[in-house]
């Protein structure tokens, strides 16, 4: 079971891996992205990360 760490409405803003101002440990990280266009078209996206420290 996965929890939420870290989400943000600022494309330019990334996460930093942290979670509660803890460094997480490495390895896979699932992402989803959902998201409203001008068109008011709902889309998601989901895949995976790395984190190498």
């Amino acid at each position: 079971m996965g929890a939420k760490v870290f989400t943000t409405n600022n494309i330019s803003q990334g996460w930093d891996g942290k979670f509660k101002g803890i460094d997480q440990p490495m390895g896979g990280y699932v992402w989803m992205l959902s998201l409203i266009d001008e068109n008011n078209i709902s889309t998601t996206k989901k895949g995976t990360v790395l984190l190498i420290r």
